[in-house]
């Protein structure tokens, strides 16, 4: 990581961005609440806001991805809107997400701001 990148990574945590690190060599990144800046010693990025899946592995005309309020995520092939605690749609053309392993949802998000759709 240059310097460049290490300091868009701290004006991110600066401006109330959630943070993560890991111990150089190590696979599990953590939530650093109060990050220590060694960058010889540990990697730090800016945590992800929204659910992610490798979309190659989904049918082509599931479109939509979101995660209701229990954690539970789904597929949509239309735009879903948000229900009291969950993602719906009128046609109910839902898969669950869960069964797939590229499925990434990160922690500390808010479920009301994770709908993405298809790159």
């Amino acid at each position: 990581m240059d310097t460049k990148e290490m300091i868009a990574v701290m004006q991110a945590y600066d401006g109330g961005k959630k943070i993560l690190y890991r111990r150089k060599g190590f696979e599990h990144w953590s939530s650093a609440n109060s990050p220590n800046w060694d960058w010889g010693t540990y990697e730090y990025k800016v945590a992800p806001h929204r659910p992610s899946i490798d979309w190659s592995a989904v049918r082509h005309d599931y479109n939509w991805l979101a995660v209701d309020s229990n954690g539970a995520a789904y597929l949509y092939k239309e735009e879903p809107h948000m229900n009291t605690n969950y993602w719906d749609t009128e046609f109910g053309q839902v898969r669950n997400a869960n069964v797939f392993a590229s499925l990434n949802i990160p922690d500390g998000f808010d479920w009301k701001d994770s709908l993405v759709q298809r790159p």
